[in-house]
């Protein structure tokens, strides 16, 4: 092809793209057109997928005003994380928590679409928010032998094409650069935890996963979406823990502010 023929369809197809509005740069979560993606901040994090500034800024950090051990929001953000009264008394069976935000506003919608409406782009961007928050994290509770995402029972995968855990814990597992390792599996199939109350979920849990013996001495980091109640990852800590683990640390992604401590 000619030369000037070459740079005359290339000016065709930039016009058409920026006529038909292909060209215009959107938010990945939000869908919504923007001029300036949200920068990368510290050198060697985590590249976020393209987002807008307002959508980053939903999915920043929480730093303070919840309980360094379960999660649980306290109405003063400016407070330190510190142990909550019920975490002093009944200590979870986990080392140490990390979570990224709320589970409100742009995270909740961004986090269902994400998990019950095939929208792997957003699990991109919220694995990548969470590798960060963890990076974070390990300056303190140290670097993790592996990577343990929360397993889907095989019948739920099969319904849902794939494990949003999973998903979440491979931007996590490359930025620690430990493995990723499927050493938890779920044994049996259980409702749908939405709407139920932390009894209810505790029932739903009994002895529904089981740790490999490759466990044995090993520090894992455990992986969900979402910090409700806990009994799903009290749970799976649990069954890591009567395997042999050295310790079980926790990351999610967002924590439920339906109780928050006043």
């Amino acid at each position: 092809m000619p030369h000037s023929l070459f740079s005359r369809l290339a000016d065709s197809l930039r016009t058409f793209a920026y006529v038909s509005g292909l060209s215009t740069k959107r938010c990945t979560v939000c869908g919504t057109p923007y001029a300036t993606p949200h920068a990368a901040t510290e050198s060697g994090a985590p590249v976020l997928p393209a987002i807008c500034p307002e959508c980053a800024d939903t999915l920043k950090p929480r730093r303070g005003g919840y309980c360094s051990r379960c999660g649980l929001l306290f109405a003063d953000e400016t407070l330190p994380p510190a142990p909550c009264a019920a975490c002093l008394k009944t200590p979870p069976p986990w080392d140490s928590l990390t979570f990224v935000t709320a589970y409100d506003k742009e995270c909740r919608h961004s986090i269902l679409r994400f998990k019950f409406h095939n929208a792997l782009e957003l699990g991109a961007v919220l694995g990548e928010v969470l590798a960060r928050r963890c990076l974070e994290t390990v300056q303190v509770t140290g670097r993790p032998d592996a990577v343990v995402p929360i397993p889907l029972h095989h019948d739920r995968l099969h319904e849902r094409g794939y494990n949003q855990t999973l998903e979440l814990a491979r931007p996590v597992a490359r930025a620690l650069g430990v493995p990723l390792l499927h050493l938890l599996h779920r044994t049996a199939a259980t409702p749908h935890q939405i709407g139920l109350s932390r009894e209810q979920r505790r029932k739903n849990l009994n002895s529904v996963f089981k740790a490999d013996a490759e466990v044995t001495g090993k520090t894992v980091l455990l992986v969900d979406d979402i910090m409700t109640t806990g009994a799903t990852i009290q749970a799976a800590a649990q069954s890591l823990i009567n395997a042999g683990t050295k310790a079980v640390h926790v990351a999610v992604v967002a924590r439920t502010p339906d109780s928050i401590a006043k």
